[in-house]
């Protein structure tokens, strides 16, 4: 029997899979076949067609196939080698998908990189598959790409582009743009700092759903950045966002919790959500998560887990 890590992991592959083939589906119902394989437990199946429609030459099947591998789905173990072909091939065939798949995977690689040459070989290779996706057309490769234009990662500096990339996409109602010139207006980085214009850009892209934007209005209320400090409001937006299960807002409302702002201090809840928040690999929730365990009574401990069990709320 699979312990709570083990159905968690093979349950977060699936999700992985489904969530890309939802992005890209659309297209050839071999895609949406193969998802629905796979939603009811016949992943080898999934494979088999995803396989057959990559050998004609579907790149979009080339990429579910390197996303299966890349984590491994019910009957389809993890295969990183396999993975990593069929990436490359749909990333060879131009697939924007493929090509923000594989820029993102270098361009962490880079930042945990020790060695400078090493940080600026793989920033390059992650600015060449970004460079490629944007001339495939695909918007995220055109916002990372302008995200490593601005700090000079991998190439040349280039910031008046990448300002103008961001304001492009946010103006066609990209969130991740939106949230991104938030936080530069508010930070004062390569603008001038400007916290009415930093509030309206996270306030558009929170309505429209950006959970990072909601996070990051909970951040201006509760620390006054714009707006007069109000815990309350703070504690409405982290909590809207965390409900989406996004880690940085499950800590932040957590820590509401643990110290009772904006609300009553509730330890229980404050380790729900750094327990939910560490889940995610959110490093810091895993320290406030093990520091309000030794603080909690067996009867606490006892509520926390039927939350966690339950799949309760815990804000």
């Amino acid at each position: 029997m699979m312990n709570f890590d083990q159905r968690k992991t093979k349950a977060f592959a699936i999700m992985l899979f489904l969530a890309h083939a939802v992005v890209v589906s659309g297209s050839a119902s071999v895609i949406e076949d193969a998802r629905k394989a796979v939603e009811t437990g016949q992943s080898e199946k999934a494979v088999a067609m995803l396989d057959k429609a990559a050998a004609a030459g579907s790149a979009e099947a080339m990429y579910q196939l390197g996303m299966l591998y890349t984590q491994g789905v019910g009957e389809v173990d993890r295969d990183l080698d396999r993975s990593d072909f069929y990436l490359q091939s749909a990333a060879d065939a131009g697939f924007g998908e493929a090509l923000s798949y594989l820029g993102q995977r270098d361009e962490s690689a880079a930042k945990a990189a020790a060695a400078k040459p090493e940080r600026e070989k793989l920033f390059g290779k992650a600015r060449e598959y970004y460079q490629r996706g944007v001339e495939a057309g695909n918007q995220d490769c055109r916002f990372y790409h302008a995200r490593l234009l601005i700090d000079g990662f991998g190439g040349a500096q280039d910031v008046a582009a990448a300002l103008r990339t961001y304001h492009e996409l946010a103006s066609d109602g990209n969130l991740r743009a939106m949230n991104e010139l938030g936080i530069r207006y508010r930070e004062g980085s390569w603008v001038d700092k400007n916290h009415a214009t930093a509030l309206g850009w996270f306030l558009i892209a929170a309505e429209k759903g950006s959970v990072a934007s909601m996070t990051n209005l909970g951040l201006c209320y509760e620390k006054g950045v714009g707006v007069p400090v109000n815990p309350d409001r703070a504690g409405s937006w982290y909590s809207r966002a965390s409900k989406t299960g996004y880690a940085p807002a499950q800590f932040l409302i957590g820590k509401m919790f643990e110290h009772g702002r904006g609300t009553k201090k509730n330890p229980v809840f404050a380790y729900v959500n750094y327990f939910r928040a560490a889940a995610s690999g959110y490093a810091d929730a895993k320290e406030a998560r093990d520091a309000i365990k030794v603080s909690l009574n067996p009867e606490q401990l006892l509520e926390a887990e039927s939350v966690l069990k339950s799949g309760g709320k815990g804000n």
